[in-house]
């Protein structure tokens, strides 16, 4: 049966019919499923690429993935890079480090300059842990308790 299937023209075209493909051209579905993906309502909302916005691309595939920063340096994952954005240079590992250092300072001293503005007290309780296989766990909550005084 394996082998027919490897060799049956039916099977093949019901295989790209399901991926959203027809003939050479993406069908409907298909592109419904990248709109889904990279986040777009339609076709307007597609934004220019920059080397930015690629990084920060790049990086949410990473965390998502629970993926090492090495990843970044994958020739395939490179190349795809590459053949998309061909005017971008694909952002390296320490690149897309630096870019997530950048981020969490930012958002640090945006999140002090919110908190400082209150009138209330903030408390945070923090939890971590680690799996047997050595992957670590942040857990975070922050009830803001507005006390009227």
């Amino acid at each position: 049966m394996t082998r027919h299937l490897l060799h049956c023209q039916q099977y093949k075209d019901l295989l790209r019919r399901m991926a959203g493909y027809e003939g050479d051209a993406y069908s409907s579905t298909g592109l419904k499923l990248i709109d889904d993906l990279m986040g777009w309502s339609s076709a307007r909302d597609r934004e220019v690429m920059s080397k930015d916005r690629l990084k920060e691309k790049v990086l949410r595939i990473i965390i998502v993935g629970n993926l090492s920063f090495s990843f970044a340096d994958n020739p395939e994952f490179v190349d795809l890079l590459n053949d998309a954005y061909p005017d971008m240079p694909a952002p390296a590992r320490k690149t897309v480090v630096d870019f997530l250092h950048a981020k969490a300072t930012l958002t640090k001293a945006e999140l002090r300059e919110l908190l400082s503005k209150l009138d209330s007290k903030v408390s945070l309780a923090l939890d971590v842990w680690v799996t047997r296989t050595g992957l670590a766990f942040l857990g975070t909550t922050s009830p803001m308790a507005l006390i009227c005084g």
